[in-house]
């Protein structure tokens, strides 16, 4: 455990928290536009998805989709009005239902806005940290009317 600790550790050593953001979730293509209505701003986000995704959001979507099924979806709101107004770095969807993460290296963080905040550490597990996502959409899922 110690191993893979220091190497996970190194691989994100020197970078700021936006740095870390856009390496392990990438850039939205969408521009921040000031402060938008947030159901604008999730529709803004999810047309303008990076052609290329990071490996961790290739893993997310599979994890996601290996659970829910093809219409599960993983989308990066990093640079958008979501993730600098908002707290949101990125959010999964099923059926209309999101969840929505904050990834962040600071380990003392006591707050955020999003539903579920993400750390370097829980990015080793992505299978694990994908599976409590998941539950916390099936929990939104089962309370709908």
């Amino acid at each position: 455990m110690f191993f893979k600790e220091e190497v996970m550790s190194s691989k994100f050593d020197g970078l700021t928290g936006h740095q870390f953001e856009r390496k392990v979730l990438g850039t939205c293509l969408a521009t921040v536009r000031g402060h938008m209505e947030r159901t604008e701003a999730f529709a803004q986000v999810r047309r303008n998805q990076p052609p290329l995704r990071t490996q961790t959001v290739v893993a997310f979507n599979r994890e996601v989709r290996q659970l829910l099924g093809d219409e599960a979806r993983f989308f990066t709101a990093v640079g958008t009005s979501l993730d600098v107004h908002q707290g949101i770095d990125g959010f999964f969807e099923f059926n209309g239902v999101v969840v929505t993460i904050d990834v962040t290296m600071n380990p003392d963080k006591e707050t955020w806005k999003a539903d579920r905040i993400v750390h370097p550490e829980d990015l080793e597990d992505i299978p694990h940290l994908v599976g409590r996502i998941v539950k916390q959409m099936q929990i939104k899922l089962s309370g709908r009317v």
